[in-house]
């Protein structure tokens, strides 16, 4: 997980619950933990690759680039 959207700590704290309901819910821990990864993988993929790109975008160094993505975020 990449620094750039700030979601490390967040992305722990939903590990945490979604590992700890299915735990909770009395199911055998290699089940749970298939469980587990099953449900949290696609989301957390997700955010990597969104991490990703906004990494790129803030250390471009081409200079039209870096007009360019700052006009874009001066309109936004």
């Amino acid at each position: 997980m990449l620094a750039s959207l700030g979601q490390g700590a967040c992305q722990a704290i939903e590990d945490a619950a979604a590992l700890g309901d299915l735990v909770g819910a009395g199911s055998d821990v290699s089940v749970a933990l298939q469980a587990y990864g099953a449900r949290r993988a696609p989301h957390a993929a997700a955010v990597v690759r969104r991490s990703r790109r906004v990494a790129r975008l803030a250390h471009l160094r081409h200079p039209l680039a870096v007009a360019a993505r700052d006009a874009f975020l001066r309109l936004r």
